[in-house]
């Protein structure tokens, strides 16, 4: 199944996504974000035309710090400039993400339990 996504900004790159990759857009809480959970993560600003915005990638945790009782997450992008990830070639881009707290996220849905609902509404695609 895949969906057909509004993005916010003109480029019309993208909008038809796998089923497994429509993320919620709200903040998750700490106790939802594990070692292993695939995450969306802000990694530097785009402008298109007279939109900008953050750029969201795909990553994995790889490791949770605690500083004086606030969580921080390390991890990593799930893919590469091998995978076809065109941001790799872009200033902003890094392998890695260091010391981002729960806010810098995105969860999917299936990270979220399955209590949880999908609250956007989407075109549907066969």
């Amino acid at each position: 199944m895949k969906y057909t996504v509004d993005w916010d900004d003109p480029d019309p790159s993208c909008r038809v996504q796998p089923y497994d990759l429509v993320a919620m857009n709200t903040v998750p809480s700490d106790n939802l974000v594990s070692v292993g959970s695939r995450v969306l993560f802000k990694q530097g600003r785009y402008q298109y035309g007279s939109s900008t915005g953050d750029i969201w990638n795909l990553g994995e945790v790889t490791e949770i710090l605690e500083e004086g009782g606030v969580k921080l997450y390390n991890g990593r992008h799930s893919k590469t400039a091998a995978d076809g990830l065109s941001v790799a070639s872009w200033p902003c881009y890094s392998p890695t993400f260091e010391r981002l707290r729960c806010h810098d996220f995105i969860l999917f849905p299936k990270e979220q339990g399955e209590d949880f609902r999908v609250a956007f509404t989407f075109s549907e695609q066969s």
